[in-house]
């Protein structure tokens, strides 16, 4: 319910910001279309290999409003002249020439002279029919200003749309660069992004103040027109899988092959064939309808890559259905395309795509933590002594590297202690009254010991305690000895007492190490022993 609702909100955005534009367009239109404009066939005969049309349109103009003395004209692959009482004022490409697409898309803003009482403005088109067969597209007569402001008011869709797309690419290719898994997907998302900005761009009317070039745009729009479905269909592509994969992928070969055929032809034979919308609804339908297939059947799968795609996706191929629809029906000036808008949507695959990268990471980082508490558990159980509950020898390796990384300074001693006798107990009254032994032993010496001590059991009735030596009054020999009086009143088997032979060695610093320490500590045990055991021994050498 919920993602159904996030996508419910892109889409309501969506309608509601299509709806205003088309509201703003329509009221700004109204105001300063010319309504009276004549139209004449012209007579004379042109010599082209195409057929050809040449057309004039004119009205009568007063001056009782002088202000407006701007004229904005639009022409694609057309020459113009503009006369105003016969004289010519105005023109734009050859006009005894009609080859093919050589103009391109331009608008034009022409500074009316003055002129008193009444005068005829008539502008003559000459160009191909298979480009225009109506000849004029948009004319407006008004002041400089609202000219200008009309101007840049056609871009406002793609204008916006741009830094969108850019926005998204940058969003994007934090995920190319961090998310393998999405390498591919995220790659071909940010080219159609790439493709559908460098698109918008070359349709609006801004780029001809820095870049007047109408026929490299020209060619330049149709060519991002076709490469964005293409894109669509590599996207696709990229999150279906089995039959419908391999039939999207034949069908987008297809596609190619007929796009350049077509390019050969209309520059060979049929002028404008790209440009007719038969012919390119046609082509879409070769990609779109597999893709929409396959997408359709992988998100029934549960294929959260297809379901997240297949909303941008839908979204741009219906704006450029309405697009074609509204301009073939002539609801919208030429230059209006709503196309750009699917940026906006494309941000709500950002959005689900990050959605989705944070549950994802939030179920690894759930992994993650279960692993290491087994980890964890599983290194807790291997570093302690199932009988005793004590630390063992590992975990006194590893504690004690820790003590030398964090302070080689710190004073600190062992002392290491071997039940006396302990063969015989276990000969005599068996392992399991040994093991109640040393349970009894370790409990005992636990309950002995301050925070800052450790007991680790070292090997079979061999046990080692570490003794730190910082803020301490008494000396590890007199604990030790305390330990040894404590064992041998408290502890027996079968009312016969338990003593315990007591080995201690000091840390000398710096000039020390882990061998010497332990071999003093063996030698000082070895000597309570060899000295008749349940005693404690100091160690014999100077470090």
């Amino acid at each position: 319910m919920g993602r159904k609702y996030h996508i419910f909100k892109y889409l309501l955005f969506l309608f509601l910001f299509i709806s205003i534009s088309l509201a703003g367009i329509k009221v700004t239109q109204a105001a300063v279309m010319l309504e009276d404009w004549q139209r004449y066939d012209n007579d004379a005969s042109l010599s082209s290999r195409y057929e050809a049309y040449d057309v004039t349109y004119q009205t009568r103009i007063s001056d009782a409003e002088p202000q407006n003395n701007i004229l904005y004209i639009m022409t694609t692959g057309q020459a113009v002249w503009v006369w105003l009482d016969e004289r010519p004022i105005y023109t734009y490409g050859n006009i005894n020439s009609t080859a093919f697409m050589g103009r391109g898309k331009r608008w034009h803003l022409v500074v009316l002279p003055s002129f008193s009482g009444t005068a005829k403005l008539r502008i003559q088109y000459i160009g191909n029919d298979y480009m225009l067969p109506d000849g004029i597209e948009q004319v407006t007569l008004d002041q400089a200003t609202k000219q200008t402001r009309r101007l840049f008011s056609y871009d406002t869709i793609e204008a916006l749309s741009i830094p969108v797309a850019i926005l998204l690419i940058f969003i994007l290719s934090n995920y190319y660069f961090n998310q393998a898994a999405w390498k591919r997907l995220n790659l071909r998302v940010m080219v159609l992004t790439l493709v559908l900005a460098l698109w918008s761009f070359s349709i609006t009317h801004v780029k001809q103040l820095w870049f007047d070039l109408p026929v490299i745009w020209w060619h330049f729009s149709w060519t991002m027109f076709y490469l964005q479905i293409l894109l669509i269909g590599l996207v696709v592509n990229e999150v279906i899988a089995g039959r419908k994969k391999e039939k999207l992928q034949r069908c987008m070969k297809i596609y190619t092959v007929l796009v350049l055929a077509g390019i050969w032809l209309q520059l060979a034979l049929l002028p404008g064939l790209l440009y007719k919308p038969a012919v390119y609804l046609s082509l879409f339908a070769v990609v779109l309808v597999p893709a929409f297939a396959g997408l359709i059947q992988q998100v029934r799968q549960g294929n959260v890559y297809a379901r997240y795609t297949l909303l941008p996706v839908t979204a741009m191929v219906f704006l450029g259905l309405f697009d074609t629809i509204a301009h073939a029906c002539k609801l919208l000036p030429k230059d209006i395309f709503f196309l750009p808008l699917s940026s906006y949507v494309f941000i709500a695959f950002a959005a689900l795509m990050l959605r989705e990268q944070m549950l994802r990471e939030h179920r690894l980082e759930e992994q993650m933590a279960s692993l290491e508490y087994e980890i964890a558990v599983a290194m807790e159980k291997a570093e302690v002594d199932p009988l005793t509950n004590c630390r063992n020898r590992r975990a006194f390796d590893r504690f004690l590297n820790h003590i030398f990384r964090k302070n080689s300074r710190q004073k600190f001693a062992l002392i290491m202690l071997d039940v006396d006798h302990f063969k015989s107990i276990n000969d005599t009254y068996g392992h399991a009254c040994g093991d109640k032994v040393l349970l009894h032993l370790s409990r005992l010496i636990r309950e002995k010991l301050d925070k800052s001590q450790r007991l680790f059991r070292w090997g079979g009735e061999e046990f080692v305690i570490y003794y730190e030596l910082e803020g301490r009054n008494d000396d590890p020999v007199k604990f030790a000895d305390m330990l040894r009086k404590a064992i041998a009143a408290a502890v027996s088997v079968k009312e016969q007492q338990v003593t315990v032979s007591f080995g201690i060695a000091l840390w000398h610093g710096l000039a020390d190490t882990k061998e010497d320490l332990f071999r003093r500590m063996d030698e000082a045990l070895y000597l309570a022993k060899r000295n008749g055991r349940n005693r404690v021994e100091f160690e014999q050498d100077d470090v």
